[in-house]
């Protein structure tokens, strides 16, 4: 009986504490993007991997020039809801907070993906397990994604996502995304 209130308290505290990692994040946070309508179709998945360790990610220069580039498209999304880009930002590091930091230096994202360093579900899906993937950072995974939404509100079914263009360092990501 001992264990299981221990075992009770300890998951009572956990979630606490994620609460308040979470209340804290979303303070921090500037306003969300514009939704994207869920529908079937195909759109791109704009997957930003870097890391606070990465020397080349600290870049001033770079690091403005893709956060303005990210900061257009955000714009345009605004008037155009039905845009086609997710922006994904990754950061692989096992520091969640110092990944966090970095993430936000660049700009607003849809998706963040944050921890476990190289292992971090994004690094294993576009880098790892891509036959032609490159670990090295910075990095823009471009991937095409199409989905099917059924009208009766089933599971989305997401029907193919294929890598398109890898982009190493931030004057060719700056460059990628100024072009979208």
């Amino acid at each position: 009986m001992v264990r299981y209130i221990e075992r009770g308290l300890l998951v009572v505290g956990l979630v606490a504490c994620v609460a308040a990692v979470a209340a804290t994040v979303m303070r921090d946070d500037p306003e969300p993007l514009p939704q994207q309508r869920l529908a079937s179709g195909t759109d791109t998945l704009a997957i930003l991997l870097l890391s606070a360790a990465c020397p080349a990610c600290q870049d001033p220069s770079g690091r403005s020039s893709v956060k303005s580039a990210i900061d257009d498209i955000v714009e345009r999304r605004t008037v155009d809801s039905d845009f086609g880009l997710v922006l994904v930002g990754v950061a692989l590091d096992w520091d969640t907070e110092a990944g966090l930091a970095m993430l936000k230096l660049y700009g607003r994202f849809d998706e963040l993906i944050v921890g476990q360093g190289w292992l971090n579900s994004a690094a294993i899906r576009h880098v790892w397990t891509d036959s032609l993937g490159i670990p090295e950072v910075p990095q823009l995974v471009v991937v095409e994604r199409e989905i099917h939404v059924p009208p009766s509100g089933e599971a989305v079914e997401v029907r193919r996502l294929a890598p398109v263009q890898r982009i190493i360092g931030l004057d060719g990501i700056s460059t990628w995304l100024r072009n979208w």
